[in-house]
């Protein structure tokens, strides 16, 4: 039966993952991606990871322990476009898997009904989507309700990242409630981060060692609230001139955002990374003293939220999407409305004031992060929830 150890690698089941992104580095989805392998594996799988384009030579290094792990393209050709069919036949016909996942871009796919033909066992929808800026889930209509009823009929299950999107499929009407199961996404607890690593942070940047720093983690594009931040941030520092803000990421908007920075003139205190690939994660959110996420979208679930969290950094935040599961309000950090950039600013006033507080809130927000948030035992729950 798929899912207990079987001996000998040819013997062992295949499990197909259709995950519908093409890394370009190695962050949170890949080590999420690895540790639900490892897991996998440990219960005797074999993988196919189908990505939208080749998998880069770094990806496959950092697999490379897995020799039970195989790649394959599986190119986005939108939620319905009949292109679909013979892409996803070919997949599932080199892979002849026993359980079928695929996520990202939508749960209205021809996959699972291609999957059913081809007689794949189990088939399961994983639910990553974020939703536009200020998203209501409303119930179909009764006819669209129907024929996504019939597009989700061969699923066996669902599972999403967080209580919010799990709420917008059952409001949907897009399959039965009582069938999606929502699993947190986590973060890692197996390294801390490096000595010194915070400070090589700032001095790379040329942020004073002595100032307080704020800090978001994001792609540089309008759903992630930059230029909220950017307003914010000129609150901030004419009430603490003392402050400087790390904006670490890439995206299309950063030449935008910089112009803003000027405009603004908060360009001198404000560092612009760009992506970092010579330290880890946790040495760069170990270097700031309060982490930001003022996105704008509703936010599937925000990881860099529980990344912040894992490194004891108290967080400021939107209440949007799944961000609020995340946060204990007043313990581990705050949540402000989509666009309330004065409150926004009188929170980080409230916690660059009180350092003992906002030391507290650290550890706080340290300890939800690893009893909530720990990777190894959430991806074991996403598994035991697809019956792997």
């Amino acid at each position: 039966m798929p899912g207990k150890p079987h001996s000998g690698k040819a013997s062992r089941p295949v499990c197909l993952i259709v995950v519908g992104i093409s890394p370009v580095r190695i962050g949170g989805m890949e080590i999420l991606m690895k540790e639900i392998c490892r897991q996998l594996r440990d219960r005797g799988w074999s993988m196919v990871l189908a990505l939208e384009n080749e998998p880069s030579p770094m990806l496959l290094d950092y697999f490379r322990e897995f020799p039970e792990v195989r790649f394959t393209v599986a190119p986005h050709y939108g939620s319905l476009a009949p292109r679909q069919v013979p892409m996803f036949w070919r997949v599932l016909r080199d892979a002849r898997p026993q359980m079928a996942i695929y996520a990202f871009n939508g749960i209205l796919r021809f996959l699972p009904w291609v999957a059913w033909f081809r007689r794949t066992p189990r088939i399961i929808y994983w639910e990553h989507s974020s939703k536009p800026v200020g998203y209501v889930p409303q119930p179909f209509s009764p006819g669209k309700r129907l024929a996504a009823r019939l597009l989700t009929w061969p699923l066996d299950g669902v599972t999403t990242v967080s209580h919010y999107t799990a709420r917008c499929l059952a409001v949907q009407g897009v399959y039965p409630a009582d069938h999606i199961t929502a699993v947190h996404t986590g973060v890692p607890f197996d390294s801390q981060e490096s000595p010194g690593g915070a400070e090589a942070f700032r001095r790379e940047f040329g942020i004073p060692l002595e100032s307080n720093l704020l800090m978001q983690v994001s792609w540089l594009v309008p759903e992630k609230g930059i230029d909220m931040l950017l307003r914010v941030f000129r609150r901030v520092l004419d009430a603490r001139p003392r402050t400087h803000l790390a904006i670490v990421g890439h995206g299309p908007k950063q030449a935008e955002y910089e112009g803003l920075a000027r405009e603004i003139g908060v360009a001198e205190s404000v560092h612009f990374t760009g992506a970092i690939r010579t330290m880890s994660m946790k040495d760069v959110f170990a270097a700031a003293d309060i982490c930001c996420q003022m996105s704008q979208w509703e936010e599937a679930l925000g990881l860099v939220v529980v990344e912040a969290q894992a490194v004891g950094r108290p967080v400021l935040a939107t209440r949007v999407g799944g961000i609020p599961e995340l946060i204990v309000e007043g313990e581990t950090g705050y949540l402000v409305g989509r666009q309330d950039e004065a409150g926004a600013a009188a929170r980080l006033i409230e916690m660059l004031d009180d350092p003992a507080r906002r030391a507290r809130m650290g550890e706080a927000a340290r300890r939800h992060a690893r009893s909530h948030f720990e990777l190894a035992g959430n991806v074991t729950r996403l598994l035991d929830a697809w019956q792997a």
